[in-house]
């Protein structure tokens, strides 16, 4: 008999939370292919998507991390983890000389994030 939706998030959820866990632990490949399966099932999961994000991030994968940031941000665009996540990776991609450089660059995302560009 096939999962019902209920029972496949349940399970995806399952597999994100197990994946959180070992992330915490410094198991990064485990967290990884945990991550993975649970986002292959719901490729629309704004959690599922910022969670592999992260641990591609400790990965030192930051485009990929990039554009699962990216992608969580467009399905939870009112998200202010989502916003956040996405506006630090930015911020360290474009490395900004100073703290008012990284200031100056926050304003103008959120800004850009409000006007939804």
């Amino acid at each position: 008999m096939p999962k019902r939706d209920s029972e496949r998030r349940s399970f995806n959820s399952d597999k994100a939370a197990k994946a959180r866990s070992l992330l915490g632990v410094g198991s990064l490949e485990q967290a990884l292919l945990l991550a993975e399966q649970a986002w292959a099932e719901d490729e629309n999961s704004a959690d599922t998507h910022s969670l592999v994000a992260s641990i591609l991030d400790h990965r030192g994968e930051w485009q990929a991390s990039l554009a699962h940031l990216r992608r969580a941000h467009e399905l939870m665009p009112d998200g202010p983890q989502a916003r956040l996540n996405l506006a630090m990776a930015l911020l360290r991609k474009e490395r900004p000389v100073s703290k008012g450089a990284a200031m100056r660059f926050m304003c103008r995302y959120a800004s850009r994030v409000q006007r939804g560009r």
